[in-house]
Formats: C-alpha cells, structure tokens, sequence
C-alpha cells in the first residue's frame, strides 16, 4: 500500500533483485506470473494460472480459504518460489478508499491532519485497520490545497492472505493493492492520456481506476464476472460451471445474441455504476475532462460486450490494444 515518504505510489516492502514472481489471488484461480528487468522493459519469463473454484454441487464460497492454500501450495510446488521474491495483489472490493483535499498547510502538519480525518472517515475503529496515504496533487505548489489518497485494510484481512501463503511455504515481500497495481501497470507501459477510465472486470468484483494528469481515483464495484454467470444459471436453470462454460463459449455460439440478453441487465446495472462513478469524480474535480475508456478482463472476449460498452458509454472505448514496455521472453507459454 503507499505511503508517506515512499515512491509514488509503491507498494509495502522493497523488491531490489531483477527478477520477481507476482501472484494475483482471485475469485476462481491464482494467477502467477515471473518477470526480469531488461534495462526499461520487463520480461515475461514464465505465466501459471491455477483454478481454485469450488467443485461442482458446492458453493463458490463453501471452504474458500482451502481451496486457495490448495492452489498456492500447488503453485509452489510447480514454480518453485522458495527463496524467491513475491509480490501479492490484494482485491479492490478488500480495501477502504478515500481522497481526502485538505486545507493550505504546512506540510509538517499533513500526518496530523489525515490521521484526524482518517479517524472520522473510516466505518471501523483504526485500532482494527492497517492504513497509509500518499499525497496526490498540491504537495509542490505553495499555498495549495493538498488532495491525499488514503487506503485502509482491515488487520483481519491481510493477516488471511498471509496465513494462506505462508501455509503454502510462500513469504510474500510485496503486498499491494490491485487496483494501484493496474495503475502502476498503466503509467509503466501505456501512455495514458489525461481523462482515462481503466475498467477491470474481475471474477469476483470490478475495479475502475480514473487517471487524470498527475492524479488518479480508483473505486471498486460489487458487480463482475461472476454475476454475469449467476444471470445465465439463473436464467437457464443449470449449474454455475455449466453457466460459466456458457459464458466463456458464448462468443462462437449459434445462439450468441440470446445469450447476450440474458446478460444484458447484470451489464446494465455495470454500466450505470460506471457512470455514477464518473459523474461522481467530475463533480469534485474542477476542469476534468473525461475521454477514454480502456476495458480489461476476461468477460470482454465477448465482442457483443465490448459492443454494449460502446453504445451505451458516450466516450471512446477501446480493449487494450497490447504492450509496450512489457515483452515476453520465448521460452514463456
């Protein structure tokens, strides 16, 4: 998570070698992925996704924390992570966030002040959080307002993803929160004009990352990939693998365009948090203007959605065309 005095917008911990494994826990499997700096690039050298869905008849939430130690066990077993360095994702729907303006002060006196709004703001006591902030904008010009990004997790919850892990034998070094982690991904690699919007449709949430010049907002959104199956399950009356088998298919099949109207008010309930969220960050922003929308996720092989998104967004919409300071090396799958 950031934090003052760190880099922008880093994570916990340092990752000095030139070669790292990142390990992204999701709803339904662990994503792994090692990379190696070359000069300003990084390179892809190996990429592992194992599932860790609930087996058919049982609940997705049924005995989660098992089937994750199952997964990362599995992945440390194949990847041979001892004595590597570990950097983990922590989801977005996991983490409180604020971005908290503040009066012209001395800068001497922001930890003062954010830790009294932090104390106001929050929904649980502090005691029971680990938290940090970084100063967003105004920290450089004199007798302006400082906008701060304020993050809190609860200490339950962290000390969850780190019982898992290190019951799989993994030490993670690098703990950070997945939606900075897009953000950080975006300034690295893409050139991210000012007035973008990131959408990432995960399996168990959607994360939207706002980057606007030198500042950035970031919301997590309950709808996902997930529910999109659920509406097909429902509709259907099948299982959810059969409805998620449905959904991976559903971009080659005869019946694409009835499957897609199945999906349609899950999308629709989307869409409209996305732009309650955008209308949201432009009546606190002055002089924002925003462009762009850049899709990822799985649920976006659907051509008919990323179609939708177009129609129903009155911005350009585009998936992320590809890499440009990440390359993968030839030896990787």
């Amino acid at each position: 998570m950031p934090g003052e005095g760190c880099p922008r917008y880093r994570g916990v911990g340092t990752l000095s070698q030139k070669f790292a494994w990142g390990i992204d826990i999701g709803e339904s499997a662990i994503k792994a992925v090692k990379v190696r700096r070359a000069g300003e690039s990084v390179v892809v050298q190996e990429y592992r996704t194992i599932q860790c869905e609930a087996p058919p008849g049982e609940t997705q939430s049924g005995d989660r924390d098992f089937r994750v130690r199952n997964a990362l066990t599995e992945l440390q077993f194949e990847a041979k992570l001892k004595g590597c360095p570990v950097a983990v994702s922590v989801p977005g729907r996991d983490v409180f966030p604020r971005f908290i303006p503040l009066p012209p002060v001395d800068k001497k006196r922001i930890p003062e002040i954010v830790r009294y709004e932090a104390r106001n703001q929050m929904p649980f006591p502090i005691e029971e959080v680990i938290w940090d902030y970084q100063p967003v904008s105004g920290l450089d010009v004199p007798g302006a307002e400082v906008e701060v990004a304020f993050f809190a997790i609860k200490k339950a919850t962290i000390y969850g993803y780190l019982t898992n892990l290190r019951l799989a034998g993994i030490s993670p070094d690098l703990m950070q929160i997945g939606p900075l982690a897009t953000y950080n991904f975006f300034l690295h690699d893409q050139a991210v004009e000012t007035g973008s919007v990131i959408i990432d449709v995960g399996a168990g949430n959607t994360d939207l990352v706002i980057v606007d010049g030198d500042r950035f907002w970031i919301r997590s959104v309950a709808i996902s990939g997930n529910d999109i199956t659920r509406a097909l399950q429902e509709k259907y009356q099948i299982s959810f693998e059969e409805a998620e088998s449905l959904k991976r298919k559903a971009a080659s099949s005869q019946q694409a365009e009835k499957l897609f109207g199945s999906m349609r008010p899950i999308v629709d309930d989307l869409i409209g948090e996305i732009q309650r969220s955008i209308g949201y960050y432009k009546a606190q922003t002055r002089n924002v203007r925003i462009e762009k929308i850049i899709l990822l996720g799985n649920a976006f092989r659907l051509p008919k959605l990323v179609d939708y998104f177009r129609k129903s967004l009155d911005y350009e919409v585009s998936l992320l065309e590809g890499l440009n300071r990440v390359r993968v090396s030839g030896t990787a799958d």
